[in-house]
């Protein structure tokens, strides 16, 4: 396990460093995504403690020595550690055109998993099981985008969405799917260390949303993977106050920490 407090931070450097590099310089700790560098949390600096009076330049400066090999990191992505959301100085980095991230760790046990009043009764909710379920799944996480060009947004999701294939296959944990008619409209994946299991990439087909689905997906999911590992906490990790914080509140989540992110568009 990485030396840091922040169950967040703790579960996203294991799951990066599956394939990728994590690499704890004593001052900081580096995450390496090689095959996919447009990724932003996937090649990160997560520093001790929040930013302090200069440090604005002293990690920019840093983050440029330490990804200096990799040149398609053309982001600047940064986290620190901690578990209540303290910001610390980061006036210089919002005036540097960074966008500020707070974010909700939130977990669940297995005798805290609640079934959710929002559920819908005709979803089929299984793990993919052939390269055509994750080619649906990849084309539902490409609806996802916002304000990324999609011809980097798609190459980056293919990317993305290819590692946690090879995670699954691996055993590091599963890629579900809600089917509705033969559709899919709704997916997600966890992934185990030893003692917690982490979400990722919860999303819901726009055409979909409002009618259940992401709840009973999420549920479902949850219970598969206590009926694996009923010991684990399973972790979901939503921005902070947002409507994907209050569905997972009604599947008995519950706010444990909180964590602060920053990145830097190219």
């Amino acid at each position: 396990m990485f030396n840091v407090r922040s169950l967040g931070y703790a579960s996203d450097l294991l799951l990066l460093s599956f394939e990728g590099n994590v690499i704890d310089h004593g001052d900081v700790i580096q995450t390496i995504t090689e095959d996919n560098q447009d990724y932003y949390w996937g090649n990160f600096l997560v520093f001790p403690h929040p930013p302090k009076e200069g440090d604005h330049k002293r990690w920019l400066t840093r983050f440029k020595e330490l990804f200096s090999d990799y040149p398609g990191v053309r982001h600047v992505a940064l986290g620190w550690d901690g578990i209540d959301g303290e910001v610390g100085c980061v006036e210089p980095f919002t005036q540097d055109d960074f966008i500020l991230e707070r974010l909700a760790v939130m977990t669940v046990n297995a005798d805290t998993l609640k079934r959710p009043k929002s559920w819908h009764e005709q979803v089929i909710v299984k793990t993919l099981d052939s390269t055509e379920e994750w080619e649906a799944a990849t084309q539902l996480q490409l609806t996802r985008n916002e304000d990324i060009p999609d011809e980097e947004f798609e190459p980056f999701k293919r990317e993305q969405m290819k590692w946690y294939r090879r995670l699954s296959e691996k055993g590091y944990g599963h890629w579900y799917g809600a089917w509705l008619d033969g559709q899919i409209v709704g997916d997600l994946g966890i992934f185990f260390g030893d003692t917690f299991g982490r979400f990722q990439a919860v999303e819901t087909h726009p055409d979909f949303r409002r009618r259940g689905i992401a709840s009973t997906l999420v549920y479902q999911a949850s219970q598969h993977a206590f009926s694996l590992h009923p010991e684990h906490t399973l972790v979901i990790v939503a921005d902070d106050d947002s409507p994907a914080m209050r569905m997972y509140e009604g599947v008995g989540y519950q706010v444990t920490e909180r964590q602060i992110a920053t990145f830097k568009r190219p």
